[in-house]
């Protein structure tokens, strides 16, 4: 579950904290490189030898990159394909071995990618290496699990503009603990129902149980990965790095380009740069957009028909735009807008939690009330034994916006009541931990 473990909470956080402050400030760049890479070790240490090695051989790559530029331009350009290859070789290795409702392993689906942007810096702008930049970047503690993904040049201004104030670490608590309150207290028990329905036979569901089913697994993704991702903004707000949270409502958009650029926001920016800039060719870039932003999480048969999915529906949408561009702004189009996202959402849900595509189109069946009862026993139970996950895990996911947060956070209602709202999802988190 993230950074939602009892002895991260209570003995790593607090003494990285306390190491990293008492350090003179021209040695916390290296203090937090220590930092980060001890908690590899702290949450798994066989991955250990994994990053040392491909850290050190991914460095050595860009360093030769760096000094053999003006040497010569295609041992440079076989470098750089050398490290596209090991860090594209490796994200895709270690996702096969997922499981399914399994958190990205520590680290590999973040500090690939960065490792590839970093290298591609290095590559077409000639940056000077630097060994304690390269792992403050690529392995930083407050991007072990979920990132952001940010570029090089947008890290560099956010890590040399940090700087601690009473006011961003009590940011940084805000995020932490909404964040821990969603992993332990909402996406855990969800994850559980969505255990025991998937523990019945697919194709043998009643109608309800797989509404239940999807629903259950579309809040748990949310729920986890928002809820690790807030908690990452949290930490980084403690080291006196300004919070940029990296979910942004995506249940509020009304078309699923919005959705995919607020849901991990971060991953979608790193795809679309990349990718660049082409406008006759805008819906073959957001095609393969959406293949790759879902196997980024997971490769297997669900995840690849997930994506594929995914994005025929964001290339059918940049031509609809071309030619329709202007009826989008009715408030009709913003009604039936957010009733797609929704139904899009659920059919990417059935599609990404099975193994194989009979199962994904007969759950999708059972839906749709085909050849199945609407009720059976085991959905009425479990919808009793739930219910107060579900209610909640909807109002946070669907029924939240950018408007009602901003309108929270000016409350000064809200502003009173706050610290004990963080103490409470504190203590309840906690509880739930034990």
């Amino acid at each position: 579950m993230g950074y939602a473990n009892f002895a991260f909470l209570l003995l790593f956080l607090p003494v990285s904290l306390l190491v990293y402050y008492l350090l003179p400030p021209k040695a916390r760049d290296w203090g937090y490189a220590v930092i980060s890479l001890a908690l590899y070790a702290f949450f798994d240490l066989n991955s250990v030898p994994l990053v040392f090695l491909t850290a050190v051989v991914q460095f050595l790559l860009c360093f030769c990159m760096q000094h053999l530029a003006k040497e010569s331009e295609i041992l440079e350009s076989i470098l750089y394909f050398v490290s596209l290859l090991l860090n594209l070789g490796t994200l895709v290795y270690f996702n096969l071995l997922l499981e399914p409702f399994t958190p990205p392993m520590i680290g590999v689906g973040v500090f690939t990618l960065l490792r590839i942007s970093y290298a591609t810096k290095v590559y077409k702008h000639k940056m000077q290496t630097n060994l304690c930049s390269f792992l403050v970047y690529t392995q930083g503690l407050d991007r072990a699990f979920l990132g952001p993904l940010w570029h090089y040049d947008t890290f560099e201004e956010y890590w040399r503009a940090r700087a601690f104030s009473l006011e961003r670490f009590g940011q940084g608590v805000w995020y932490f603990t909404t964040g821990l309150a969603k992993v332990c207290v909402l996406a855990s028990p969800l994850g559980e129902m969505v255990l025991q329905l998937g523990g019945e036979e697919v194709l043998s569901l009643s109608a309800l149980s797989a509404w239940l089913y999807c629903l259950g697994v579309l809040l748990y993704a949310y729920l986890m990965l928002s809820g690790i991702s807030s908690m990452a903004t949290g930490i980084g707000a403690f080291f006196g790095i300004e919070p940029h949270p990296n979910f942004a409502y995506p249940f509020s958009a009304f078309r699923m380009r919005t959705f995919v650029q607020r849901f991990h926001s971060s991953l979608s920016e790193y795809m679309e740069y990349f990718m660049g800039e082409n406008a006759r060719l805008e819906w073959a870039k957001w095609l393969i957009i959406g293949v790759l932003w879902c196997l980024w999480f997971r490769i297997d048969i669900g995840m690849l028909a997930c994506g594929l999915f995914l994005g025929v529906l964001l290339a059918l949408e940049c031509l609809f735009q071309k030619r329709h561009g202007k009826a989008l702004g009715r408030p009709i189009f913003k009604v039936l807008g957010r009733l797609y996202v929704y139904i899009a959402s659920f059919v990417m849900a059935a599609l990404l939690s099975q193994s194989t595509l009979t199962n994904a189109f007969g759950l999708l069946s059972r839906m749709v009330f085909y050849q199945t009862p609407a009720v059976d026993d085991a959905a009425l139970y479990l919808l009793s034994s739930y219910w107060s996950f579900l209610l909640l895990g909807v109002l946070v996911t669907f029924c939240t916006s950018r408007a009602l947060a901003k309108k929270a956070n000016t409350s000064k209602l809200f502003a009173f009541i706050r610290p004990l709202y963080e103490v409470f999802l504190l203590g309840l988190s906690i509880v739930y931990l034990v």
